[in-house]
């Protein structure tokens, strides 16, 4: 039986927290997280990093989202930026572990799972926010902020209220 049923209907609201990290990550091979930041994903990754003149570095994280065995770069999981400048090309040769954190809506993780059910959904605000956080062999740790569709909204208070 290789046809998933829809006579399935599933309910979701809150949050869902996807937490994967790489334990023996680096820039020069691939490497595996723990587990797929989507359902039914595979978990080989690779690794970019890009440095600025100003000392700041692009990184972008890849992962095998349909179990393909490849990795493509159509498959971006994470695009940041680093917090601090760096000195020292500090990131040129990575090898250490990668905390990614994706916080997102329930009915999002549902339909993600379950594509061919009927999923119903509270209509709540739960923006996707991320969280990227390296730690070189050394111990040393370098955070990242989200950039492009992988930055968290900005909410910012109306005054007077």
């Amino acid at each position: 039986m290789d046809k998933v049923r829809s006579d399935r209907t599933r309910g979701a609201t809150g949050s869902k927290k996807r937490k994967i990290y790489a334990i023996s990550a680096n820039n020069s091979d691939l490497f595996d997280f723990n587990k797929s930041i989507v359902p039914r994903g595979g978990t080989l990754s690779k690794i970019k990093f890009r440095q600025r003149r100003n000392g700041s570095y692009f990184i972008k994280i890849f992962q095998e989202i349909n179990d393909d065995g490849r990795v493509s770069k159509r498959e971006l999981i994470y695009k940041g930026k680093s917090r601090d400048w760096l000195e020292n090309d500090i990131l040129t040769n990575f090898s250490g572990q990668i905390r990614l954190k994706k916080n997102m809506h329930m009915c999002e993780w549902m339909a993600a799972k379950f594509p061919v059910d009927l999923i119903y959904c509270a209509m709540e605000y739960i923006p996707t926010t991320y969280s990227c956080l390296l730690i070189d062999s050394d111990g040393a740790s370098f955070k990242f902020n989200g950039i492009s569709s992988f930055a968290s909204d900005n909410v910012y208070p109306i005054a007077g209220y």
